[in-house]
């Protein structure tokens, strides 16, 4: 298994007050998403706790997560779903033996434990509870309660004052990060980072109430997950061998339309390619809307900004 890549991954349904129903069933699903990339290789080790198999206490969550946190490794990530509380210690994730006083595993406690965790050198942690927001938050003095060692990035299904909706049998939230890991949020070359799926879930959440937070100090992007690209890595190097400069506007005619007379097959190839590069944003047809006009009417399609990027990228590696 791999050790340099380790997910601990909460699901609680089974509180003696006020039981939930879709934690176990996301945390089985995030499980599932996080063992292997979209081509079935191997992606994080997972140690996946349920209530429907044990009883998960506070001493046991925390000794879970120093196992975590504790050994050398590229990314550690932890993933929570279950009730969340506030209390006067701040938030709280809650636990199937809280009391009164004593809910749960305290998120300050989770960031103490993360900030001292340094064989690890990225963790990113993910929190699908009421109040998750609250995490490494300011108080209401405007003091911060923690600060992010450089590596972490955090992700929460709502702000602090917000509760966390279930819909379906599954959590919302939860039901957004994983339609992220499977290729929602996948740039062109299919990879996923923590970034990516906040602007996933940002976008989703907007017209509900729950809003998503977001919390990071890191200076580059991990991928969490690798899913299929959009366009082949082929394909992008031969953006320069049909723009010859950033700026070039590449001709098109009728020969490069599949249905036109007579077949031009070379062309058709071409014009195969460019649609793909059209279809992830990368390349558009100027004076047209669509790039079967552009053909038809002898018009030319043009790099975009982000085909422009990668134009730069591709003709740096020839």
């Amino acid at each position: 298994m791999n050790n340099k890549r380790r997910a601990l991954i909460v699901g609680i349904d089974d509180y003696g007050f006020a039981p939930l129903e879709g934690c176990v069933k996301d945390a089985t699903s995030i499980c599932q998403a996080l063992k292997t990339h979209d081509n079935d290789d191997e992606n994080f080790s997972c140690r996946l706790l349920i209530s429907s198999k044990q009883k998960i206490t506070q001493a046991l969550f925390i000794k879970e997560i120093e196992n975590l946190f504790n050994k050398e490794g590229d990314i550690a990530l932890l993933y929570f779903s279950g009730h969340g509380g506030l209390s006067i210690r701040g938030g709280t994730l809650v636990t199937q033996d809280a009391v009164k006083y004593n809910e749960g595993v305290d998120l300050s406690t989770i960031i103490t434990m993360a900030n001292k965790a340094n064989e690890v050198r990225e963790i990113f942690i993910i929190l699908d509870s009421c109040h998750s927001g609250h995490i490494a938050n300011f108080d209401m003095a405007g003091e911060q309660t923690a600060i992010l060692r450089k590596g972490i990035s955090i992700l929460t299904a709502s702000k602090y004052d917000e509760y966390a909706v279930e819909l379906n049998g599954h959590g919302l939230f939860t039901s957004i990060v994983l339609e992220a890991l499977n290729g929602g949020a996948a740039d062109i070359m299919g990879n996923v980072t923590s970034a990516s799926i906040y602007n996933y879930a940002d976008k989703i959440l907007g017209p509900w109430d729950q809003r998503p937070v977001f919390k990071t100090h890191i200076s580059e992007l991990s991928t969490l997950r690798k899913c299929k690209p959009i366009v082949s890595d082929s394909l992008l190097k031969k953006i320069p061998r049909y723009f010859l400069t950033q700026d070039y506007e590449f001709p098109l005619d009728k020969s490069f339309e599949p249905n036109a007379e007579p077949k031009n097959l070379e062309n058709e190839e071409i014009f195969a390619d460019l649609q793909q590069l059209t279809t992830a944003s990368l390349v558009t047809p100027t004076g047209e809307k669509h790039m079967y006009f552009a053909a038809i009417n002898s018009k030319a399609c043009k790099l975009t900004p982000q085909g422009k990027w990668h134009w730069k990228i591709s003709k740096n590696k020839e």
